[in-house]
């Protein structure tokens, strides 16, 4: 969604989720409809923009980069866009061009990591054989 919105800035666009555990799902998106998803931390998040995108105007998007922004380095520049998440216009009209171009796909769901559950679970099987 934040692609589709953001999609006039020449920016390289950082949309985050709070992941929990001092982690944050999150991408590295440049006008491209492929991308790579990850579930990292605030260092690793700077790694890969100092690595990769050093050279590139940064634009974080969503409400959970507050929890990022502390941690930033003074050197890093950056624009925040989205602060209080983007609103239900804005995901109709996001879904009107997909539905107009014929890409709209029914979601599925994208797991990162097991949940707090399934690691239990996993972890008192293993300690049963």
């Amino acid at each position: 969604v934040y692609q589709y919105l953001l999609k006039d800035q020449p920016d390289l666009i950082i949309p985050l989720v709070d992941a929990k555990k001092k982690r944050f799902y999150c991408t590295f998106l440049q006008g491209k409809d492929t991308y790579r998803m990850y579930d990292i931390g605030p260092e690793d998040i700077m790694d890969i923009i100092e690595q990769q995108y050093s050279d590139q105007s940064i634009r974080f998007a969503g409400k959970d980069t507050q929890l990022l922004l502390s941690q930033l380095p003074e050197k890093f520049q950056y624009q925040w866009s989205y602060p209080s998440d983007y609103q239900a216009e804005e995901l109709l009209e996001y879904t009107k061009y997909h539905i107009q171009n014929r890409r709209l796909v029914y979601p599925e769901p994208l797991y990162l990591r097991k949940s707090e559950a399934e690691i239990a679970l996993l972890s008192k099987e293993k300690n049963q054989l």
